[in-house]
């Protein structure tokens, strides 16, 4: 899983951890394999085990669980903050957001791959 209990806690408090601790296992896997499909629709290769893309998908991680686990309140910032995770992931699928491994180059500017040849 890309989140645990204790993270859970951590991000939102314990006020919304569900008091069923199975319940609340299945939604973090719930929201694991979610990631997980959006990461292989770009290519990446799942149980992703980086560093940096695991500190990059944590919090939608978190979002998506926390959605599933309290999806009957009408909560609007929980509803807000699942679509913004699911948008994230959406534009990882579309490689509009690339989760650069740790020590590979990253590109700083826009023409980064471009290279200009006077004549």
């Amino acid at each position: 899983m890309y989140a645990t209990l204790v993270d859970f806690e951590k991000a939102f408090g314990a006020d919304d951890v569900v008091n069923d601790t199975d319940r609340m296992t299945q939604c973090l896997e719930r929201a694991t394999r979610l990631v997980d499909t959006y990461a292989r629709s770009a290519g990446l290769t799942t149980p992703m085990t980086d560093v940096n893309a695991l500190a990059d998908v944590k919090g939608p991680c978190l979002d998506i669980a926390r959605y599933f686990a309290w999806s009957d309140s009408n909560n609007e910032k929980i509803r807000q903050h699942y679509e913004d995770a699911i948008s994230f992931l959406e534009k990882v699928a579309t490689r509009k957001i690339l989760l650069i491994p740790t020590g590979a180059p990253v590109a700083t500017g826009g023409f980064a791959n471009i290279r200009l040849i006077r004549g």
